[in-house]
């Protein structure tokens, strides 16, 4: 997994990622702080976008003939938000 990635989801965790928000360059929607995609599947899509929402990123992935199936994981399980 990326460093990059990592380090997002320490700072959610820790609650220093308060105020960071990306955008999505394509079509500039509000990102998410925390979403993935294997890097070689990155690269290969994304091309000169730095930041992709998830359904510009699954447009562009469809247009190159790339077909995604999106599978969630959990990445941090904080037992608290459960209560």
């Amino acid at each position: 997994m990326k460093i990059r990635l990592w380090l997002k989801l320490l700072m959610c965790h820790l609650h220093l990622a308060a105020g960071m928000v990306e955008f999505c360059k394509k079509c500039g929607v509000r990102q998410p702080l925390v979403w993935h995609a294997a890097d070689e599947i990155w690269e290969e899509v994304s091309g000169q976008y730095g930041v992709l929402c998830p359904s510009c990123f699954d447009e562009r992935a469809d247009k190159q003939g790339i077909l995604l199936v999106w599978k969630p994981t959990v990445e941090v399980r904080d037992e608290q938000s459960l209560l």
